[in-house]
C-alpha cells in the first residue's frame, strides 16, 4: 500500500489530474496521417518526467497494436520517436523487446543521451 501512495502521490496535484483526465492527443491517428508531437520536460527538475515515460511506452504500444490490426503489420506513414534527453525521461517499461520489434511495423527510434 506504501508503494502504491508513493507512486500514485504526483495525482495528488489537481493540475496533473486535469492534464491526465480527458485525451485530446488522438495517438490512435499517428501513424495514419503526417505529425508531429513535441514532449517537452524540465532539464532541472525530473518531478514529472515518469509522465512523458508513460506517454511513449503508451505510444509505442498503440502503434504497434494497430500497425497489426489495420495495416498488416506496417504503419501507413513512418513514425520515428527522436528522443533527446532519453536517460532523463525515466523508464520504459520492456524498452528493449519494445526496441527489437518495431521497424518491421514502419516505426523507428533515434535514441540521443
Amino acid at each position: 500500500m506504501i508503494s502504491c501512495a508513493t507512486r500514485l502521490a504526483p495525482f495528488d496535484i489537481k493540475e496533473l489530474r486535469e492534464l491526465t483526465s480527458y485525451d485530446e492527443m488522438e495517438m490512435d491517428l499517428i501513424g495514419e496521417r503526417k505529425t508531429a508531437l513535441f514532449m517537452i520536460m524540465s532539464d532541472t527538475d525530473s518531478t514529472f518526467n515518469f509522465i512523458i515515460a508513460m506517454m511513449e511506452a503508451q505510444m509505442f504500444n498503440l502503434l504497434c497494436d494497430i500497425a497489426g490490426s489495420k495495416h498488416n503489420g506496417k504503419l501507413k506513414i513512418h513514425v520515428r520517436f527522436i528522443l533527446d534527453e532519453f536517460s532523463n525521461i525515466g523508464k520504459i517499461p520492456e524498452f528493449e523487446k519494445i526496441i527489437s520489434v518495431i521497424r518491421s511495423r514502419e516505426i523507428s527510434a533515434c535514441i540521443i543521451l
